[in-house]
């Protein structure tokens, strides 16, 4: 691990560029990846990558609409306004979300014929992603266009919290973000399966309401019977999550329903110990 840190542990640099060396922190970092990404292929006559200023005006990172796909939440993420030689991305994303499932490239890194690295991390309420195009005399990203996809198990209430944009000399670019999925209202009533399943001994029971409902959620073992009731009042248009335990019961396989108006929905689960 110290020959690893000592090989990729490249930046921070003095300037941020590859003309000086790096100030070893024992970290491998976005920083790092920058630096590296840049001179990634540097010939032996040391012809370094040409500094270029960042543009004023802002580039938009865009959080576009959710999309539902089986148990699945796919949020695309878009570059707008002034892309100029977009090299490397540092994301944090928050919100309410269950496991990341991959970060996928859009059509704009589809079409980047040099290597694209695309690093992620995921904790219950945060995700980080960092990326860079690799190549010493590569140009960065310079048309507006989806760049990443992320896809998320379960539903999902995703933002882009934070963002770090770099250039092809290493230079802080101007950014807007822009979420437009926050207080997104769904269309339909939906009743998620559990996250995890199998689980021991919590798990997430997600649900969606077009509209102000009275909603109830109970759960019942084999025998149909009760086990426990985990909403019963009224609850807002939205997305919509509880945390229901199994601790004081046995493995097996429970039901989950929910009433809400007109609708109703009732999904399997397992508790394995």
């Amino acid at each position: 691990m110290t020959n690893y840190k000592v090989k990729y542990d490249v930046g921070p640099t003095a300037d941020n560029t590859v003309y000086t060396l790096p100030t070893v922190d024992s970290k491998i970092q976005f920083e790092d990846m920058v630096i590296f990404a840049i001179s990634y292929g540097l010939s032996g006559d040391n012809i370094y990558p040409k500094a270029a200023p960042a543009p004023e005006t802002p580039v938009e990172l865009h959080v576009g609409e959710p999309m539902y796909v089986g148990n699945e939440t796919l949020v695309p993420l878009s570059l707008k306004g002034t892309v100029v030689d977009v090299r490397a991305l540092e994301l944090a994303f928050s919100g309410s979300f269950g496991k990341l499932v991959s970060v996928e490239k859009g059509t704009l890194l589809q079409s980047v014929e040099a290597p694209v690295v695309i690093m992620d991390k995921s904790t219950a309420n945060t995700a980080n992603v960092d990326l860079a195009i690799f190549g010493a005399d590569v140009e960065g990203l310079n048309a507006e266009g989806e760049i990443l996809t992320l896809r998320f198990e379960g539903r999902a209430d995703v933002q882009l919290s934070s963002a770090n944009v770099r250039n092809s000399g290493n230079s802080p670019m101007n950014i807007e973000i822009t979420n437009s999925n926050i207080n997104a209202i769904p269309t339909s009533f939906a009743l998620d399966q559990n996250y995890p399943n199998p689980f021991n001994p919590s798990t997430i029971i997600s649900y969606q309401l077009p509209e102000q409902q009275y909603v109830n959620v109970v759960i019942f073992n084999m025998l149909g019977e009760e086990v426990s009731t985990l909403v019963n009042e009224v609850k807002e248009a939205g997305y919509h999550k509880v945390e229901w335990s199994g601790s004081n019961l046995t493995s097996g396989v429970y039901f989950y329903r929910i009433e809400a108006g007109d609708f109703v929905s009732v999904k399997k689960m397992m508790l394995m110990k």
